[in-house]
């Protein structure tokens, strides 16, 4: 790959044509057979790689909407057992905020690509593993406990736990609060207040809610809101 130096950080120019290069990219994935997104995915990075964005916040925050698109297209959950898997906020704003942005963009080409090919279909989940999932996904606002969901599918708390970590790749609590943050995430791009956003999916502590974003995207609430309407503007 080329080398990518991104030296003035409030420097979007560029940005327009990397948001053209995205929607594009988005239209061949949804239209070509997946044997040849891969081929698209290179495509893609050798784009940005020649584009004139030289701001580097913009460009994770373009990548975590493509990965999130990406990843909702072809279905790709927690089952997997990869971190890589799991969404890009976490990845992009915790670690790559630190690389260089030719190491960004080889680092997302690298996951993108790995994702696509691990895509193939899953086991099924177990039918009580599956009802559990299911009340996290529509439940996920409401007080939530191992004992709860063992309660509804009747069985205990060891073995839902259990039976739910070997097939879903993650704790119980893990996944409902991934749940949470994924709708959290949804809210902030849809412009809701951030102290709404933390009630609205489950939060009853701004605290919590704060520590547990950070944990999982490297940055705050507000952090991440600032970083999607910088990039707004722009379009």
């Amino acid at each position: 790959m080329m080398a990518v130096h991104f030296n003035e950080p409030t420097d979007l120019s560029g940005l327009d044509v990397v948001i053209r290069l995205k929607a594009d990219f988005l239209y061949k994935l949804g239209t070509l057979p997946c044997s040849r997104w891969t081929a698209q995915v290179i495509r893609f990075v050798s784009a940005l790689e020649r584009s004139d964005l030289r701001d580097r916040t913009a460009l994770i925050v373009v990548l975590a909407e493509v990965w999130e698109e990406v990843r909702l297209r072809i279905g790709v959950d927690e089952r997997s057992g990869s971190s890589d898997v799991m969404g890009l906020e976490r990845l992009a704003f915790k670690t790559w905020t630190r690389l260089p942005p030719v190491s960004i963009l080889a680092h997302f080409q690298d996951t993108m690509v790995r994702m696509l090919l691990a895509a193939a279909p899953l086991a099924p989940l177990s039918p009580i593993v599956q009802r559990a999932k299911s009340i996290i996904d529509e439940r996920y606002a409401e007080p939530l406990t191992l004992q709860d969901l063992a309660a509804a599918v009747g069985r205990s708390k060891r073995h839902l736990g259990t039976l739910f970590g070997q097939q879903v790749g993650i704790a119980v609590h893990q996944y409902v609060t991934r749940v949470r943050l994924r709708h959290a995430l949804e809210l902030i791009r849809q412009g809701e207040k951030i102290e709404a956003v933390s009630l609205l999916v489950g939060y009853r502590s701004k605290a919590n809610f704060y520590h547990h974003f950070r944990v999982q995207t490297g940055i705050t609430p507000l952090a991440y809101r600032a970083a999607l309407s910088r990039l707004r503007r722009r379009r």
